[in-house]
Protein backbone atom coordinates (compact mmCIF):
# COMPACT_ATOMS: atom_id res chain seq x y z
CA UNK A 1 0.00 0.00 0.00
CA UNK A 2 1.49 2.93 -0.99
CA UNK A 3 2.50 5.41 1.68
CA UNK A 4 1.33 9.48 2.20
CA UNK A 5 4.33 10.61 -0.28
CA UNK A 6 3.67 8.19 -3.35
CA UNK A 7 -0.33 9.20 -3.05
CA UNK A 8 0.52 12.71 -3.73
CA UNK A 9 0.31 14.01 -7.37
CA UNK A 10 2.62 16.32 -8.94
CA UNK A 11 0.62 19.34 -8.65
CA UNK A 12 0.22 18.64 -4.49
CA UNK A 13 3.96 18.66 -4.26
CA UNK A 14 4.86 21.76 -6.86
CA UNK A 15 2.62 23.39 -4.25
CA UNK A 16 4.24 21.97 -0.83
CA UNK A 17 7.17 23.32 -2.97
CA UNK A 18 8.90 20.27 -4.10
CA UNK A 19 10.15 20.43 -7.95
CA UNK A 20 7.75 18.36 -10.32
CA UNK A 21 10.56 16.50 -12.07
CA UNK A 22 13.42 15.47 -10.19
CA UNK A 23 17.00 16.95 -10.76
CA UNK A 24 19.30 15.51 -12.63
CA UNK A 25 23.23 16.08 -12.06
CA UNK A 26 24.72 16.93 -15.25
CA UNK A 27 28.57 17.12 -14.28
CA UNK A 28 30.85 14.71 -12.76
CA UNK A 29 33.11 15.69 -10.27
CA UNK A 30 36.98 14.49 -10.88
CA UNK A 31 36.64 11.35 -8.91
CA UNK A 32 33.80 10.50 -10.99
CA UNK A 33 35.18 11.27 -14.30
CA UNK A 34 38.76 8.92 -13.23
CA UNK A 35 36.22 6.04 -11.94
CA UNK A 36 34.35 6.05 -15.27
CA UNK A 37 34.54 3.18 -17.47
CA UNK A 38 33.01 4.90 -20.35
CA UNK A 39 35.17 6.73 -22.89
CA UNK A 40 34.33 10.25 -24.11
CA UNK A 41 35.55 11.70 -27.08
CA UNK A 42 36.65 15.07 -26.38
CA UNK A 43 36.19 17.98 -29.04
CA UNK A 44 39.76 20.07 -29.60
CA UNK A 45 39.47 23.67 -27.71
CA UNK A 46 40.94 24.55 -30.86
CA UNK A 47 37.74 24.58 -33.24
CA UNK A 48 39.16 22.22 -35.39
CA UNK A 49 37.21 18.81 -35.82
CA UNK A 50 40.35 16.66 -34.88
CA UNK A 51 43.11 16.49 -32.08
CA UNK A 52 46.64 17.92 -34.08
CA UNK A 53 44.43 18.61 -37.11
CA UNK A 54 47.23 20.13 -39.82
CA UNK A 55 46.67 24.09 -40.32
CA UNK A 56 46.27 22.93 -44.33
CA UNK A 57 43.56 20.16 -43.08
CA UNK A 58 41.08 22.70 -41.17
CA UNK A 59 41.34 25.23 -43.75
CA UNK A 60 39.95 22.68 -46.42
CA UNK A 61 37.58 21.53 -44.32
CA UNK A 62 36.11 24.95 -43.36
CA UNK A 63 36.35 25.96 -47.37
CA UNK A 64 34.70 23.09 -48.39
CA UNK A 65 31.78 23.50 -45.43
CA UNK A 66 31.51 27.42 -46.69
CA UNK A 67 30.89 26.71 -50.39
CA UNK A 68 28.29 24.09 -49.18
CA UNK A 69 26.77 26.89 -47.08
CA UNK A 70 26.96 28.84 -50.25
CA UNK A 71 25.49 26.66 -52.57
CA UNK A 72 22.44 26.25 -50.07
CA UNK A 73 22.23 30.12 -50.16
CA UNK A 74 22.12 30.11 -54.21
CA UNK A 75 19.86 27.24 -54.20
CA UNK A 76 16.97 29.24 -51.94
CA UNK A 77 17.52 32.50 -54.25
CA UNK A 78 17.49 30.43 -57.37
CA UNK A 79 14.10 29.36 -55.79
CA UNK A 80 13.07 32.99 -54.90
CA UNK A 81 13.61 34.30 -58.66
CA UNK A 82 12.17 31.94 -59.72
CA UNK A 83 8.95 32.24 -57.59
CA UNK A 84 8.95 35.61 -58.00
CA UNK A 85 10.58 35.78 -61.68
CA UNK A 86 12.20 39.25 -60.83
CA UNK A 87 15.41 40.06 -58.45
CA UNK A 88 13.65 40.86 -55.02
CA UNK A 89 14.87 42.03 -52.16
CA UNK A 90 14.75 37.96 -51.14
CA UNK A 91 17.03 37.50 -53.81
CA UNK A 92 19.34 40.17 -53.23
CA UNK A 93 19.68 38.88 -49.48
CA UNK A 94 20.32 34.86 -50.64
CA UNK A 95 23.12 36.49 -53.07
CA UNK A 96 24.73 38.69 -50.55
CA UNK A 97 24.77 35.98 -47.89
CA UNK A 98 26.35 33.53 -50.68
CA UNK A 99 28.85 35.63 -51.01
CA UNK A 100 29.84 36.68 -47.48
CA UNK A 101 30.30 33.13 -46.55
CA UNK A 102 32.52 32.67 -49.44
CA UNK A 103 34.40 35.62 -48.20
CA UNK A 104 34.65 33.64 -44.73
CA UNK A 105 36.90 31.26 -46.65
CA UNK A 106 39.50 34.50 -46.84
CA UNK A 107 39.23 34.50 -43.35
CA UNK A 108 39.89 30.93 -42.67
CA UNK A 109 42.57 30.65 -44.79
CA UNK A 110 45.44 33.07 -43.93
CA UNK A 111 48.59 31.35 -42.71
CA UNK A 112 49.40 28.86 -45.11
CA UNK A 113 53.11 28.58 -44.56
CA UNK A 114 53.02 25.24 -43.10
CA UNK A 115 50.63 24.15 -46.21
CA UNK A 116 52.26 21.42 -48.86
CA UNK A 117 53.16 23.48 -52.22
CA UNK A 118 49.82 21.84 -53.91
CA UNK A 119 47.57 22.41 -51.17
CA UNK A 120 49.13 26.10 -51.16
CA UNK A 121 48.88 26.37 -54.48
CA UNK A 122 45.18 25.62 -54.94
CA UNK A 123 43.97 27.44 -51.99
CA UNK A 124 45.57 30.39 -53.23
CA UNK A 125 43.55 29.30 -56.89
CA UNK A 126 40.20 29.17 -54.51
CA UNK A 127 41.14 32.53 -52.87
CA UNK A 128 41.25 34.46 -56.30
CA UNK A 129 38.26 32.89 -57.91
CA UNK A 130 36.08 33.94 -54.64
CA UNK A 131 37.68 37.36 -54.60
CA UNK A 132 36.04 37.88 -59.02
CA UNK A 133 33.05 36.02 -58.05
CA UNK A 134 32.99 38.71 -55.58
CA UNK A 135 33.74 41.27 -57.42
CA UNK A 136 31.52 40.04 -60.53
CA UNK A 137 28.90 39.56 -58.34
CA UNK A 138 28.50 43.07 -57.00
CA UNK A 139 29.95 45.36 -59.51
CA UNK A 140 29.54 44.06 -62.68
CA UNK A 141 26.28 41.90 -62.87
CA UNK A 142 25.29 43.79 -60.03
CA UNK A 143 23.58 40.55 -58.39
CA UNK A 144 23.69 42.22 -54.62
CA UNK A 145 22.17 45.10 -55.73
CA UNK A 146 18.90 43.82 -57.59
CA UNK A 147 19.93 43.60 -61.20
CA UNK A 148 20.65 40.21 -63.12
CA UNK A 149 19.06 37.22 -64.13
CA UNK A 150 17.98 33.23 -63.49
CA UNK A 151 20.90 32.66 -65.71
CA UNK A 152 23.29 35.11 -64.01
CA UNK A 153 22.46 33.25 -60.77
CA UNK A 154 22.86 30.05 -62.03
CA UNK A 155 26.40 30.49 -63.55
CA UNK A 156 27.73 32.28 -59.84
CA UNK A 157 25.79 28.78 -58.63
CA UNK A 158 27.87 27.28 -60.94
CA UNK A 159 31.26 29.15 -60.05
CA UNK A 160 30.65 28.18 -56.08
CA UNK A 161 30.64 24.58 -56.98
CA UNK A 162 33.59 24.61 -59.25
CA UNK A 163 35.29 25.82 -55.98
CA UNK A 164 33.68 23.17 -53.96
CA UNK A 165 34.72 20.29 -55.89
CA UNK A 166 38.01 21.77 -56.29
CA UNK A 167 38.30 21.89 -52.24
CA UNK A 168 37.22 18.25 -52.02
CA UNK A 169 39.94 16.84 -54.69
CA UNK A 170 42.43 19.02 -52.42
CA UNK A 171 41.44 17.70 -49.11
CA UNK A 172 41.47 14.11 -50.77
CA UNK A 173 45.47 14.43 -52.17
CA UNK A 174 46.10 16.42 -48.85
CA UNK A 175 48.99 14.46 -47.29
CA UNK A 176 48.07 15.94 -43.77
CA UNK A 177 44.78 16.43 -43.13
CA UNK A 178 43.58 12.72 -42.32
CA UNK A 179 42.92 12.35 -38.47
CA UNK A 180 45.68 9.82 -36.74
CA UNK A 181 44.33 5.97 -37.75
CA UNK A 182 41.82 7.87 -40.32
Amino acid sequence: MPDEEQRKGPLRRFLDGEPILRRRRLAKTKEEEKNSSTVETVKPETGRTFQNQSDEGYCLECTSGHTMTALTEMRHALDRYRTAGQMTEGVQEKVRNSIAELMGITYDVRDLSNASSEVKKGLNEILDEVRWIRKEAESVKGLTRGYGTEEDLKNLSDRILVLQNKAYRLYQQCPTCKPEGG
